[in-house]
């Protein structure tokens, strides 16, 4: 059963790699988003549908923080961080996850190449992924 979850998961990530255009440098972030969405949806077992959350801990999850997977995002720039004056309010991103501790979303800052943690986050699920990746690079430390 395990080798099945895991080939599911695995195929999950792959599907939604590849429908969001991101490089594979991202496939961790879809396998454990993955992992998050199949927590969240109600299984068969013998009390009845109910997700994985629910039996473990008896709480209802939230299903309206899922998002689609390497979607463009809006993340909040402090008011503290920003220059004044006619400057962005907010970095363009991709989604790339909901941090498990926190209940704030992962995105990956596009300008910056960083990836952020926020809560402020704002979503635009219906413009098609159109990703330059030649132009996307990641630092990796030694």
């Amino acid at each position: 059963i395990v080798e099945r979850n895991h080939r599911t998961t695995f195929e999950s990530a792959h599907a939604m790699l590849n429908h969001s255009g991101l490089p594979a440098i991202f496939w961790c972030h879809a396998a454990e988003y993955d992992t998050y969405i199949y927590n969240c949806l109600p299984t068969e077992t013998a009390a009845g549908y109910i997700s994985p959350i629910q039996a473990r801990y008896g709480l209802i999850p939230d299903v309206s923080r899922l998002r689609r997977f390497g979607c463009i995002c809006y993340c909040h720039i402090p008011a503290e961080t920003r220059d004044k004056g006619f400057v962005d309010k907010a970095y363009k991103c991709y989604f790339l996850g909901v941090h498990h501790a926190t209940q704030a979303y992962i995105v990956w800052v596009i300008d910056l190449n960083v990836e952020r943690v926020s809560p402020n986050v704002l979503f635009d699920e219906v413009t098609p992924i159109k990703i330059q990746l030649s132009s996307l690079t990641v630092l990796v430390a030694p």
